[in-house]
């Protein structure tokens, strides 16, 4: 027998009874789990929205559907912008050049707040590549005058 409630406070208790005595033979009580177990449980469920309910569960397909939009946005502007035969011109132009960052006012680079830690607002994995593109521009560039 076991007792699965999803909601918050979550309640997973389990036991074992002997059908023929009639006795419990053993408990699993959630109060007893590892702390890890608990997390990944848990993190699982807030993941797919089953402890906050439909109301999460709509924001999350929300969230999803508008990234799946993105990404197929992305991939049609590259197709416009793909390279073609001379005789039939994109529809947005070229690509900017490389190194055209350099040419952006500080303000517009790479707007920082004092204090900010990136990991605080969860975008320490954006944050990096955000700041690695003008260090890979750069040793593009190096490596294109040296083969000059």
């Amino acid at each position: 027998m076991a007792q699965d409630d999803d909601s918050w406070p979550v309640r997973y208790d389990s036991v074992a009874v002997d059908a023929a005595a009639g006795e419990v033979t053993s408990r699993s009580r959630w109060a007893d789990y590892p702390v890890l177990a608990k997390l990944s449980r848990l993190g699982v469920q807030a993941n797919t929205g089953v402890l906050s309910g439909a109301a999460i569960q709509l924001v999350l397909a929300a969230v999803a559907s508008g990234l799946v939009v993105v990404i197929v946005w992305g991939y049609r502007m590259w197709w416009q912008r793909r390279p073609r035969r001379a005789d039939r011109a994109a529809a947005f132009g070229r690509a900017p050049a490389r190194g055209t960052w350099r040419q952006l006012p500080p303000a517009a680079a790479g707007p920082r707040c004092p204090g900010r830690r990136r990991d605080r607002l969860g975008a320490a994995a954006a944050g990096d590549h955000t700041a690695r593109l003008p260090a890979v521009d750069a040793a593009v560039g190096l490596v294109q005058r040296a083969r000059r």
